[in-house]
């Protein structure tokens, strides 16, 4: 009974701080996307879109040998993320998707087969993992270049 009064008390008290410091990283996202001179949409994607905390538990669940722990971490947080963040989002707000925006999401729909068929398949292997460590930062240096060029277009009208 004592752990579950302190699970929920720590959840009373995580709640707000995690309202407050998804807040505050947004404020930095978008001065840091200023400084940087790219759209907060892309800086967006390459921080928001890290999650160390989802990297980190499928990293341990692999170690830990339970790797289809670590595939259900990955898949639930992307479900999550894509219905319930972009629902709720819409919900709240309904969005107009730019052109721009609907290729970057179609490019990263793209990207995001090589996984899909390497699980379907077989399973992910150390050198497969290391191509999609590379398919990862070819997307992002291909998704900087190509909003930096965006940006600068749009600074020149």
């Amino acid at each position: 009974m004592l752990a579950l009064l302190l699970a929920l008390g720590l959840l009373a008290i995580g709640t707000p701080l995690l309202v407050v410091g998804a807040d505050w990283f947004l404020d930095g996202v978008v001065d840091l996307a200023r400084a940087l001179g790219v759209s907060a949409l892309v800086l967006g994607v390459v921080l928001a879109g890290l999650e160390p905390e989802e990297m980190l538990t499928a990293a341990i669940a692999s170690a830990r040998g339970a790797p289809s722990l670590a595939v259900g971490n990955v898949i639930g947080t992307n479900v999550t993320i894509v219905t319930l963040a972009l629902g709720l989002s819409a919900l709240i707000t309904p969005m107009v998707i730019d052109i721009r925006v609907r290729r970057q999401a179609l490019m990263a729909t793209l990207v995001s087969i090589l996984p899909i068929a390497l699980l379907f398949l077989k399973g992910v292997s150390q050198l497969e993992g290391v191509l999609l460590l590379a398919v990862f930062t070819g997307y992002t240096i291909f998704l900087l270049r190509a909003d930096r060029d965006a940006v600068k277009r749009m600074e020149a009208l």
